[in-house]
């Protein structure tokens, strides 16, 4: 659907509000609404209240798509059912309440064991065998190991309250020259490291207009760039730091696209537009390394029999590969359209139920 996909290309864009005004369009329209399209309805909301960590309105907004779903057939709504119960519980999970996600996962899974995988035609039976992979991520996220694991990775809250309070104080100083620039982001890189820093910092830029006073001269903004340029080169980093840092120059350009021609024009031997272009590269560089990494393990295991991945037969660990390929999946999509998804491409949807099967007979849906 052309409104579908020209909000997901908003989300991508940093363009939220326009996103969420053509997605709330779809869901309350007046007229009735297909089973894929509400199924890939509630994912694009999901991305969207992700990236602006608004995880109450996606739980709120995932019931309203379980409430369109009552026109459809009954084997549908149930599947739209166990559907918004994974995306709240994955809302639960980032609220940090354990025990609603843990009621959530167990209906869900209810739910999914009346479906056998077989009972769908190609495209329903792809989002059947994704809502399961997310089922078993989610459990995993609620497994004691993940939430240790989780807590000992995450840097220390007083030094990144710190570094942010300090580099506050010293963005909102009038005169600030590049070398002082320069000198702070190694001082926050030294205290709090390269991810902390540059999560910092970004989450700064998206609340100050044209950078406040690091963006009144060319030569401090270029610096400015290169730093995070030179961090985002030769670390890794959280993705959802890069994508705000995307957001960051989609702002610049779009939103405040005169106040940096300014800058560009009033001295071009400051070099701002070719460091802002060095900036966009290393952002594109480390997605594509990341789509290509996952794109690689999807290859080897596209050829596996989809029994026996979801039962964990043979040698391999397909539980595990297919849990990461799904988590990092669901932080690039903000970024790019899924390598997984372009593999499923819908086909063209019937009149009848999308994810049941047609007639009565025991074979796969009419519906692709």
């Amino acid at each position: 659907m052309d409104e579908l996909v020209r909000a997901q290309k908003e989300i991508r864009q940093g363009n939220f509000v326009s996103a969420e005004r053509i997605l709330d369009a779809i869901l309350n329209r007046p007229d009735e609404i297909t089973s894929h399209l509400l199924f890939d309805l509630t994912n694009a909301y999901e991305e969207l209240f992700r990236a602006t960590d608004r995880y109450e309105d996606l739980i709120r907004t995932s019931r309203q798509g379980v409430e369109r779903a009552r026109h459809l057939p009954e084997m549908d709504t149930q599947i739209h059912s166990a559907h918004a119960l994974i995306v709240v519980a994955g809302a639960e999970i980032a609220l940090g309440r354990k025990d609603a996600a843990e009621r959530n996962i167990d209906a869900a899974q209810r739910f999914l064991e009346r479906f056998p995988a077989e009972r769908f035609g190609a495209n329903s039976r792809a989002r059947v065998i994704r809502m399961r992979v997310r089922l078993k991520s989610l459990q995993k996220a609620l497994s004691e190991d993940a939430l240790v694991q989780r807590s000992k990775s995450e840097p220390p809250a007083l030094n990144s309250r710190a570094g942010d309070e300090e580099w506050r104080a010293f963005a909102s100083r009038k005169n600030i020259s590049g070398k002082d620039v320069k000198t702070w982001l190694a001082k926050l890189r030294r205290s709090a490291g390269p991810p902390a820093t540059l999560t910092m910092v970004v989450e700064w830029a998206l609340s100050t207009p044209r950078v406040g006073n690091i963006g009144a001269g060319s030569e401090t903004l270029a610096t400015f760039v290169d730093e995070l340029a030179s961090i985002t080169l030769a670390h890794p980093l959280p993705l959802d730091s890069q994508r705000k840092l995307f957001q960051v120059l989609h702002e610049w350009d779009k939103d405040q696209g005169s106040w940096l021609q300014r800058l560009i024009s009033a001295n071009r031997k400051s070099g701002l537009a070719e460091k802002l272009r060095r900036l966009r590269r290393a952002l594109d560089t480390k997605v594509q390394h990341a789509v290509n990494s996952i794109d690689n393990r999807l290859d080897l295991l596209e050829s596996s029999a989809v029994g026996e991945i979801l039962d964990g037969g043979g040698d391999q660990d397909y539980e595990a590969d297919l849990l990461r390929s799904d988590a990092d999946l669901s932080e690039l999509r903000t970024f790019v359209p899924s390598p997984l998804a372009a593999r499923c491409s819908p086909q063209p949807l019937t009149e009848s139920s999308d994810f049941g099967h047609s007639g009565g007979r025991s074979g796969n849906s009419s519906a692709q």
